[in-house]
C-alpha cells in the first residue's frame, strides 16, 4: 500500500472560540481531506478555505425543544454549503434517547429539506443498526460506527471484527456503508482482552487504513484530538482517542 500524505477524513470536535479552532483545523487539514463535525460550525469557511470538506451532524437527545433547534440549524448549513453527507443523531439509538420511529421521523424530515443530491444518514453503533433494520432503511447510506476496544477484542482480531460487521451491514442493507467512526485508544488500561496502547493504535490504524485503500470505502477515523472532558463519561480510555494529544502536537501514530 503507498502510504497516503492525508487521511481520506476524521472526527473533528475541538470547541468554537476561533482561538482554539483556528490553530486545529490548521493541524486538521495536514492530516485529513474530510472532517466530521458533530453540529454545523460557526467555522466552516475556515474550514473550507483550508481546504478541508465538512460532513455536518445534529446533536440529538432526549430533549425535543433543543433537537428542533439543532435539526433546522442543521437544514440551514445543508442548503447553504452543499456538503456530500449529512448526519441525523450521533449514537441516539445506543443512549436510548430516542426511540427507532423518532429518528426515522427526524431522517424523513432532513430528507425532504435537502437536494437530494446530500447523502441523509445517522451515525450509530453497528451492533444497534443489525437490531432496528427500519433505520438503515431510513438512510441514503448507511453510518456505522464499531469499535473492537470497547467490544473487548483483542488486537490480533481487531480487524477481523471490524471486517465482519461491515460485511454484515452491507449484506443485510443493500446500501453504501459509511464508516462514521472508528478508531483504538492510546491510553487508559484495558477492556476484556483489548490493550489501549499506541502501539496498538497504530497497529489498527494502520490495518484498517490499508482496507479502507484497498475496498474504497469512506473512514472517518475518530478522532482528530484528544478530549479530556470523555474521562467522566467513558473512564480511563476515553480522554485518549485523538491523533495528536492537542493543536501544535505531532502526531501519536501515522502510517
Amino acid at each position: 500500500m503507498a502510504k497516503p500524505k492525508k487521511l481520506d477524513a476524521i472526527c473533528f470536535s475541538y470547541g468554537q472560540e476561533p482561538h482554539l479552532v483556528g490553530p486545529a483545523l490548521r493541524d486538521v487539514a495536514k492530516d485529513a481531506r474530510v472532517i466530521r463535525t458533530y453540529s454545523p460550525e460557526p467555522y466552516a469557511d475556515l474550514a473550507r478555505r483550508l481546504g478541508l470538506d465538512i460532513v455536518p451532524g445534529a446533536w440529538l437527545d432526549q430533549y425535543l425543544i433543543e433537537n428542533e433547534k439543532r435539526i433546522e440549524a442543521l437544514m440551514l448549513a445543508a442548503n447553504k454549503q452543499k456538503p456530500r453527507m449529512i448526519v441525523v443523531g450521533n449514537e441516539t439509538l445506543w443512549r436510548r434517547d430516542l426511540t427507532p420511529k423518532q429518528l426515522i421521523e427526524y431522517i424523513r424530515r432532513v430528507k425532504a429539506a435537502v437536494p437530494r443530491s446530500i447523502r441523509v444518514t445517522t451515525g450509530e453503533v453497528a451492533d444497534r443498526l443489525l437490531e432496528h433494520p427500519e433505520v438503515m432503511r431510513a438512510c441514503d447510506c448507511v453510518g456505522m460506527h464499531h469499535y473492537p476496544f470497547w467490544n473487548g477484542v483483542h488486537i490480533d482480531q481487531s480487524l477481523d471484527s471490524f471486517k465482519r460487521m461491515y460485511e454484515r451491514l452491507e449484506r443485510i442493507s443493500h446500501k453504501l456503508v459509511v464508516v462514521l467512526e472508528t478508531g483504538w485508544p492510546t491510553g487508559g488500561g484495558s477492556k476484556g482482552a483489548a490493550v489501549a496502547s499506541v502501539t496498538n493504535a497504530r497497529t489498527y490504524f494502520q490495518q484498517v487504513m490499508r482496507w479502507s485503500q484497498e475496498k474504497g470505502v469512506t473512514v472517518f477515523w475518530f478522532e482528530a484530538f484528544d478530549e479530556a472532558w470523555k474521562l467522566e463519561t467513558e473512564g480511563p480510555p476515553g480522554p485518549h482517542w485523538g491523533l495528536r494529544t492537542k493543536p501544535g502536537a505531532r502526531r501519536k501514530y501515522w502510517f
